[in-house]
């Protein structure tokens, strides 16, 4: 069994090399030795802690993704972390694939208002990079963002979008999960759940379902037809 544990000490190191010396065995361990070098991120120095972001950004396997956005996650309004967190939000943008587009899609929207400006540009860019056309509605929010980075990520996004016409990232939500969804949202969240209504063929049949079942679902079903006339 490696010593992980000695080699996470070695990325505090004062020596350069010593420390890209312990991160690069780290990466040949590989996916199977994956959760241990995880666990080690809670006994890590702030240093330390940023190289073993890096070296599960390295290993890039969907575990790692899956990993990187935890830690973005659980270390929010961490001041320390703050580095650690942009590189994880950089890790994820380089691994993301429009096959993760559910699960990803997801933690976007969880993160597009967070408190550092750096892990809302990341949110900016990964949300393009995926190719949803539905990311707009974040996108265009992001345009009004305090941070001058965001909205130039944002803006930059908005144009990529538009030079394509992949829809690559089907929701795995159910109808009912869908309309669920669409109650209780607001502001871009909202925005972004309408525009996947419009995406399915039974649009009009859910829209007038929501009118049924009271709520929001005659302000969407108004939208909706103004929108397929």
């Amino acid at each position: 069994m490696p010593d992980i544990a000695q080699l996470t000490f070695q990325l505090d190191h004062p020596d350069v090399p010593t420390q890209q010396e312990a991160a690069d065995a780290l990466v040949a361990l590989g996916a199977e030795h994956l959760d241990a070098i995880v666990a080690n991120i809670a006994f890590a120095t702030p240093r330390a802690r940023r190289a073993l972001i890096g070296v599960i950004a390295r290993i890039g396997t969907p575990a790692a993704m899956i990993n990187l956005m935890r830690f973005v996650w659980d270390r929010r309004g961490s001041i320390e972390d703050s580095d650690a967190r942009g590189l994880a939000m950089k890790g994820i943008a380089k691994l993301a694939r429009p096959e993760d587009g559910a699960r990803v899609l997801s933690f976007l929207m969880d993160v597009a208002e967070d408190h550092d400006p750096f892990v809302r540009a990341w949110t900016a860019q990964t949300l393009a990079a995926l190719g949803d056309p539905r990311a707009r509605a974040f996108l265009k929010q992001m345009l009004n963002d305090e941070s001058e980075i965001v909205r130039e990520r944002a803006q930059a996004g908005l144009e990529q979008l538009l030079d394509g016409t992949s829809d690559a990232l089907i929701s795995q939500v159910d109808d009912t999960e869908l309309l669920a969804k669409l109650r209780t949202a607001t502001g871009a969240h909202q925005a972004y759940w309408f525009n996947e209504l419009k995406a399915r063929p039974n649009a009009l049949e859910l829209a007038a379902r929501m009118v049924r079942e009271g709520g929001k679902g005659a302000g969407v079903w108004a939208k909706l037809s103004v929108g397929v006339r």
